[in-house]
């Protein structure tokens, strides 16, 4: 698997998480937020057992989490 940039458009979604997320009262690490952020980017499923990720899909729906059996 290669890297993938985190690019302008990535960091602003970042931002624009954070703050929601925290407007609602959802603390949720930064580390986190970026790793959805660029998950979305590249239109790949997030592989998790982390509820954090939850919580962000619920503000960004694009987020794809690979649903465990």
């Amino acid at each position: 698997f290669g890297q993938t940039p985190t690019t302008e458009p990535v960091w602003d979604t970042v931002g624009d998480l954070l703050s929601v997320l925290r407007t609602c009262g959802t603390m949720v690490p930064f580390n986190d937020v970026v790793i959805a952020s660029v998950a979305v980017a590249a239109g790949v499923e997030l592989w998790t057992r982390d509820t954090h990720f939850s919580f962000i899909q619920q503000i960004e729906p694009r987020l794809r989490l690979f649903p465990e059996s």
